[in-house]
């Protein structure tokens, strides 16, 4: 993914709009966030640190976020988080716990690469870490879940080589366990 080139001022980011989400898959990190944020929560999802909402935008009211899933941070990570002085709030999705590290800052005199400094200052500060929020599953909740097609299962024979074809990406460990990337398998086992 190629770094987008930033505005020259806060006032020309357009907010998405698409309201907080959860980021799932790394590819849609520039449809989902404001492009002074995409470098941080490309780091961000590179430790296996999931970010739930952000803003740096027109229409953010001076205030910049980037809101990190409190409960699938490492021990190491929920230290580091809470050293930021965020704010403790629910999660949008789901109402878990989450941290809110926020940049107030001016339209007037704020940039697109001052939040993005920030920003990446912030993803920085935390280590990579084992991503257990990364969708996962196992080969019977594959088959409950009809993910598998008619040719990954024959006559009652499964095919491996065949779910790799149809996007499931297998690794034996932890009892064997099926992933929607190969990112997501790397990410799962971090640093383990």
């Amino acid at each position: 993914m190629s770094k987008p080139e930033l505005p020259q001022s806060i006032s020309e980011v357009i907010r998405i709009g698409k309201g907080p989400s959860r980021i799932i898959f790394r590819d849609n990190i520039p449809d989902l966030v404001e492009s002074p944020l995409i470098e941080s929560c490309c780091k961000l999802f590179d430790k296996g640190i999931q970010t739930v909402s952000t803003s740096a935008n027109n229409q953010d009211n001076n205030l910049a976020h980037i809101q990190i899933d409190f409960n699938s941070l490492s021990e190491d990570n929920k230290s580091i988080a809470l050293s930021l002085n965020p704010s403790i709030v629910d999660t949008p999705q789901d109402g878990t716990p989450s941290v809110y590290v926020t940049f107030e800052h001016s339209l007037d005199n704020c940039t697109p690469q001052g939040i993005e400094d920030w920003s990446v200052d912030i993803a920085n500060e935390f280590q990579s870490q084992a991503a257990k929020w990364v969708p996962h599953f196992t080969l019977q909740e594959g088959i409950d879940n009809h993910y598998f097609g008619p040719t990954t299962i024959e006559n009652g024979d499964f095919y491996l080589d065949q779910a790799e074809k149809d996007g499931y990406y297998y690794s034996d460990r932890d009892g064997g366990l099926f992933f929607f990337s190969p990112d997501h398998r790397q990410l799962y086992y971090q640093g383990e």
